[in-house]
């Protein structure tokens, strides 16, 4: 596959590339290419694996280093554009990006279920402190006041951590839906 080794675009969407590339490599549970077009000679056997995922917008980078790890690359220099506009805007490198981060990360999914599971209790905690507050001075708060504000910590702590777990349950629907080969066949020997 072609990977950009240097490249003479715009500094600020370099940087920002760059800082993707570092932080989706931190989170993926694969070890992701860098900097790829997705451009390059494919072996047969890569190919039917790529027919085989069902996975109707896939993050392609990605799927090719699911399915195998010996990936040639042959670096390149981007020159600077001669002329015409390209069509990856911000907005489609944004849609680009978390489809990466989407499609091969629980991490970020794994760390709102935990600030869901936390701000639960923390609101579960501050519901209970209001109240005992409210038992003990009860005359200072106006009326409709406590049950008001301890229901909606009580409700939002309950709604945050189920928002979290109904996340991991679409996690694993999304992992089961796109049907990736348990191991992909590099030769046999002796069959």
């Amino acid at each position: 596959m072609a990977q950009k080794e240097s490249s003479e675009e715009d500094s600020k969407i370099n940087f920002i590339r760059k800082f993707f590339y570092k932080s989706i490599k931190f989170i993926s549970e694969v070890p992701l290419l860098t900097n790829t077009t997705g451009a390059g000679l494919f072996d047969r056997q890569i190919v039917e694996e790529i027919r085989n995922v069902n996975d109707p917008y896939p993050y392609f980078r990605g799927l090719v280093s699911e399915i195998t790890n010996e990936v040639k690359l042959i670096p390149f220099h981007q020159p600077k554009r001669a002329g015409g506009l390209t069509k990856n805007n911000f907005y489609t490198l944004y849609d680009i990006a978390i489809l990466g981060i989407v499609k091969h990360s629980k991490i970020p999914l794994r760390v709102m279920t935990f600030i869901g599971l936390e701000t639960s209790f923390l609101s579960l905690l501050v519901a209970t402190i209001f109240f005992f507050r409210k038992l003990l001075n009860w005359s200072s708060f106006e009326a409709g006041i406590a049950p008001l504000i301890i229901g909606f910590f009580f409700i939002a702590s309950i709604q945050i951590f189920l928002l979290g777990f109904i996340g991991e349950y679409v996690m694993n629907i999304l992992i089961q839906t796109r049907k990736f080969p348990l191991v992909v066949e590099k030769e046999r020997i002796n069959f």
